[in-house]
C-alpha cells in the first residue's frame, strides 16, 4: 500500500529491480501463491518473444535468489512449467489490510496510500491487472470503514469519516454518511453543510444533483425537532419473521353502506398478509387506540374515499418502533367495482406490504416510478413469483410480467421483473440459456439503469443479468457501484461474492458473503449466500465446508440446480460416493437434458479459472454426471 518495496522482516530495505517487486506481487496474490511461468511471461513481458519473456523471467528469478541469499534457503517451488512462493516466506500489506477487514471489529491499521501507488511495471498488462485490483482493495477498505463508522460512537465514526474523504472525496456515500453522523451528534448546521458540500461536489466533478437517498437524508434532518440518535446507522438487522398489525379501514365518505365493504376487505386483506411468509399479522380489534404492543414491528392503516364516479383507497405502512411513515399507496377504481375489485385489492396491498417491509430491513427505497394499479399488482405477482425459484413460477413470472409490459409498454418496473425473471428462468432451466434470452435480460435491465441511475435494485437485477452472460468482471462493477449508493443492503454483497466465487477471488468471496449474512442474517433470499458460499469454499479446496452449505441450500430450496451440483460436486471430492451419485440422480429426473458437456455454460456460469472448471467437471463425472 502506498507503494512498492521490499524489506526484510528487521526493516532493511531489499534493492530489488520493477520486475521482481512486481513478480512476487504477483505471486502473493495468486491462488495458492502459484501461478504457470508461461503466464508469469507474458504478464510482465508482452512485448518479447514467447522465448525471450521465459529468460526474462529466468533472469529475474535468479536475481531475486541473489539478493536473498541470505535467508539461507530458496522462496521458490514449483516445477518445469509453474513457479510458487513458499507459504510463510513472504507477506504483503495489502493481503494484511484485507484479511482485517474482514475480522469482527479488528484493529485496521491506516494503508499508507492507493495499492502500488506510483509503482510501474513497464507492462500494460501487469498494470492493468493491478488497476483491477487496486479497485478491489478500494471497495473492501471503503466498505469496512463505512460499516465501523455507522457501528461506533460519534465520535469514532467522525474520525473513520475524515479518513474515507482522504481515500475519495468524490463518493457520494461518504458524504451520506457524513450527514447521518453530523445530525447524530445534534450538529444539524453541519450536516446540512456536509449536504452543500456533497452538492457542489457533484455538480463540479459529474456534472449531476444528489441522489434521492442523499436528498432523504436531507429531508429527514430538516424536519427533525429533536435529536437525531439513530440516524448515523441503519435499522439493526431483523431475523426471521417481522409482525405487522393491521388496523380497520377508515370510511371517509358520505356512504354508511360501504361499512360492510370495508370490513369485508379487512379481513381479506389480512388473510393475504398471513400468506406471506416474513410476516406475523395481528388484526387491530378496532378500539380505535394508535399504540401497537412492543412486539408489532410495523402497522398498516387504511382509508376510503368516494366522489362521483370513482373512489380512492389510501395505505400507509408505519414503522413503530420510530413512528415513521415508510410506505404509502393508492388504489384507484370505479364507484360500483369496489366489490368485484375486493381480492385484487387485498392482494395488492398484501404483495406491496411484504415488499416494503423487506425493503426496509434491508435499507433501500425503490425510486423508479410506481405503475397505475392494474400494472403494479401484476408485476408484485411476478415478483413474488420469481421468489419461489422453481422452473413453473419463473415461467408464471415471465407471462406475468410480460402482461404488464402490454398494458405499460413504458414501464420500468414491468422491464425490471422481466429481466429478474428472464435470467433466472435461464439459470433453473427453463428458458433455454441462448444468446437472444441473455441479450434481452441485459437490454431491459440497462433500460431501467439509464432512466433511474441511482437505483440500487436494477443495478443488481443488471449484474446478475451480466454475470449470467459471462460477463464477471462487468457484473462486479455494477455490484461495486451500487455498494457505494447502499452499503448496507445485503443482497448486493451476497451477489459480488458469488461474482468473486466464479472468478476464483475466494478470500473476498467469502469477506462479502460473511457481510451480507451480518446485515441480513435470515431472509427469502438466504439461501443464495449458503449456495455463495459453497461455490468459493469449493474453489479454495474447504470440500467439507462447501458440503455443508451445499447440503443447506437443498434443505431451504431444494429446487435449485447450482445448490445440488455443488453437494454432489463436494461429496464426490469427499469420496461419499453415495450421496454424489443420490444427488445427480435428483438432478437428472429434475433436468434430464444435463450433461458435463452442458452444465456450464447453460446452467451455470464457468469458473474462471481453469483449474477450478476442471475440477468442478471432474467430480461432477466421479458422481456419475453423464458425459452427454
Amino acid at each position: 500500500m502506498g507503494g512498492a518495496s521490499a524489506r526484510r522482516s528487521d526493516g532493511a530495505d531489499i534493492g530489488l529491480g520493477r520486475k521482481a517487486l512486481a513478480l512476487l506481487v504477483f505471486l502473493s496474490f495468486a491462488p495458492e501463491n502459484r501461478a504457470r511461468r508461461d503466464k508469469l511471461a507474458d504478464l510482465l513481458w508482452p512485448d518479447r518473444t514467447t522465448e525471450q519473456a521465459r529468460n526474462c523471467l529466468r533472469q529475474t528469478v535468479s536475481v531475486i535468489r541473489i539478493n536473498l541469499r541470505w535467508l539461507g534457503r530458496d522462496i521458490f517451488g514449483g516445477g518445469r512449467d509453474s513457479l510458487s512462493l513458499l507459504p510463510g516466506t513472504v507477506t504483503c500489506d495489502a493481503i494484511r489490510l484485507l484479511s482485517a477487514s474482514t475480522a469482527a471489529r479488528a484493529p485496521l491499521t491506516p494503508p499508507e496510500g492507493p495499492f502500488l501507488d506510483g509503482f510501474h511495471s513497464g507492462s500494460e498488462v501487469f498494470d492493468e491487472w493491478a488497476t483491477a485490483l487496486r479497485s478491489r482493495i478500494e471497495t473492501a477498505l471503503v466498505t469496512d470503514l463505512h460499516q465501523r463508522a455507522r457501528s461506533a460512537d460519534v465520535e469514532e465514526g467522525l474520525a473513520i469519516l475524515d479518513r474515507l474523504m482522504a481515500i475519495d472525496p468524490t463518493r457520494e456515500a461518504n458524504y451520506q454518511l457524513g450527514m447521518e453522523l453530523h445530525a447524530a451528534a445534534h450538529q444539524r448546521d453541519r450536516a446540512l453543510r456536509c449536504y452543500e458540500a456533497c452538492r457542489q461536489m457533484l455538480a463540479t466533478e459529474y456534472g449531476v444533483t444528489p441522489s434521492p437517498e442523499t436528498e432523504r437524508i436531507r429531508r429527514r434532518i430538516l424536519e427533525s425537532t429533536g435529536p437525531v440518535q439513530d440516524a448515523a446507522r441503519p435499522d439493526p438487522p431483523t431475523a426471521g419473521r417481522s409482525t405487522i398489525r393491521v388496523h380497520p379501514f377508515a370510511n371517509l365518505s358520505t356512504d354508511g353502506s360501504l361499512d360492510l365493504f370495508l370490513r369485508g376487505l379487512l379481513e381479506a386483506v389480512v388473510i393475504d398478509l398471513s400468506a406471506v411468509p416474513e410476516l406475523d399479522v395481528v388484526q387491530s380489534d378496532g378500539d380505535g387506540g394508535t399504540a401497537d404492543s412492543d412486539r408489532v414491528e410495523f402497522a398498516l392503516h387504511g382509508s376510503f374515499l368516494s366522489a362521483g364516479d370513482h373512489f380512492q383507497i389510501i395505505m400507509r405502512l408505519i414503522h413503530c418502533p420510530s413512528g415513521r411513515q415508510i410506505a404509502g399507496e393508492r388504489l384507484r377504481g370505479d364507484t360500483g367495482r369496489h366489490v368485484d375489485m375486493l381480492d385484487d385489492i387485498a392482494l395488492s396491498v398484501a404483495l406491496s406490504t411484504r415488499f416494503e417491509v423487506l425493503q426496509h430491513r434491508w435499507g433501500m427505497r425503490d425510486i423508479t416510478p410506481a405503475d397505475p394499479f392494474p400494472v403494479r399488482l401484476l408485476v408484485m405477482r411476478a415478483h413474488a413469483r420469481y421468489y419461489e425459484l422453481t422452473q413453473a413460477s419463473l415461467t408464471e413470472a415471465i407471462r406475468l410480467a410480460e402482461a404488464a409490459l402490454a398494458l405499460a409498454p413504458d414501464s420500468l418496473r414491468a422491464q425490471r421483473i422481466l429481466s429478474l425473471a428472464l435470467t433466472a428462468a435461464m439459470v433453473q432451466g427453463a428458458l433455454p440459456r441462448n444468446a437472444a434470452n441473455r441479450a434481452q435480460a441485459i437490454h431491459l435491465a440497462r433500460t431501467v439503469a439509464r432512466a433511474v441511475p441511482e437505483d440500487v435494485f436494477t443495478r443488481c437485477v443488471l449484474a446478475w443479468a451480466l454475470g449470467n452472460d459471462g460477463q464477471p468482471t462487468a457484473a462486479v462493477d455494477e455490484l461495486q457501484y451500487a455498494i457505494r449508493l447502499n452499503p448496507v443492503y445485503a443482497t448486493l454483497h451476497s451477489d459480488l461474492a458469488d461474482r468473486y466465487a466464479i472468478l476464483g477471488y475466494v478470500n473476498e468471496a467469502l469477506t462479502e458473503v460473511e457481510e451480507a449474512i451480518r446485515l441480513s442474517p435470515e431472509d427469502v433470499v438466504s439461501f443464495w449466500r449458503y449456495h455463495t458460499l459453497a461455490v468459493a469454499h469449493f474453489a479454495g479446496g474447504n470440500f467439507p465446508l462447501a458440503l455443508e452449505n451445499a447440503r443447506r441450500v437443498m434443505r431451504d430450496k431444494p429446487g435449485i440446480l447450482r445448490g445440488a451440483l455443488f453437494r454432489a460436486a463436494s461429496a464426490a471430492a469427499l469420496g461419499l460416493t453415495d450421496e454424489a451419485r443420490q444427488t445427480i440422480a435428483y438432478c437428472l429426473h429434475q433436468w434430464p437434458a444435463l450433461t458435463l458437456s452442458n452444465v456450464t455454460p447453460d446452467f451455470m456460469p464457468r469458473y474462471a479459472q481453469d483449474r477450478h472448471h476442471r475440477l468442478f467437471l471432474n467430480m461432477l463425472r466421479l458422481a456419475g454426471l453423464p458425459e452427454g
